[in-house]
């Protein structure tokens, strides 16, 4: 059985004192790095000190095409990697947006920390519902509940696959959260405190 998880993240260019936001940390690897499957245990064992963050993984193209995840869905992932200018290598991270610098690990306890108790002018809910077999239809609304500035925002949703048990030719054998496809990825506007905008994802 196959779980799923939908990844929501709305950016925006100016940010007041609301809501928590939840730190995002995206993920970028590949099955037939070495590099990878040597810094990815670190990695995942900083992660499990911090449950309440949203973890995804990308599978870019490059540089290795071959990998299953990658092919499963090339050009979202890569688009994914270009939006952040790091196509071309692996493994790298993202979190809250920021591209973090190479390190071992991966990501340090004080990179999350800092990023902590962040707030947002914006409330996000997520509703799915199936409609029959693996037809599921999501409901997110997005609400502002504070700030006085017309914001230009970007709201991307992507699906995940919560876990994978794969023999991976770099030697990994368990993969999370990966990240299978784009729902949407547009821009939107919400100028009034207490306006939603709502979106229907299939």
């Amino acid at each position: 059985k196959n779980y799923i998880t939908l990844l929501v993240l709305l950016f925006s260019l100016t940010s007041f004192a609301q809501v928590e936001k939840t730190v995002i940390v995206e993920h970028f690897t590949n099955t037939k790095c070495s590099v990878c499957a040597s810094k990815n245990p670190a990695f995942y064992e900083v992660m499990d000190d911090y449950p309440q963050l949203l973890h995804i993984a990308y599978h870019p193209s490059s540089p290795y095409s071959t990998c299953i995840f990658s092919q499963h869905n090339p050009q979202e992932n890569d688009d994914r990697a270009y939006y952040y200018n790091l196509y071309g290598g692996t493994p790298k991270l993202v979190i809250q947006g920021e591209n973090l610098p190479i390190q071992t690990p991966l990501i340090k306890s004080e990179d999350i920390e800092s990023q902590l108790g962040m707030t947002s002018d914006y409330r996000l809910s997520l509703t799915t519902t199936q409609i029959s077999g693996n037809n599921y239809k999501a409901v997110l609304e997005i609400e502002r509940v504070s700030g006085n500035t017309s914001d230009d925002l970007l709201a991307y949703v992507g699906l995940a696959e919560n876990q994978i048990n794969y023999e991976a030719p770099n030697g990994e054998d368990v993969h999370y959260d990966v990240f299978r496809k784009m729902l949407t990825n547009e821009s939107i506007l919400i100028s009034n405190i207490g306006e939603t905008k709502t979106l229907e994802l299939n």
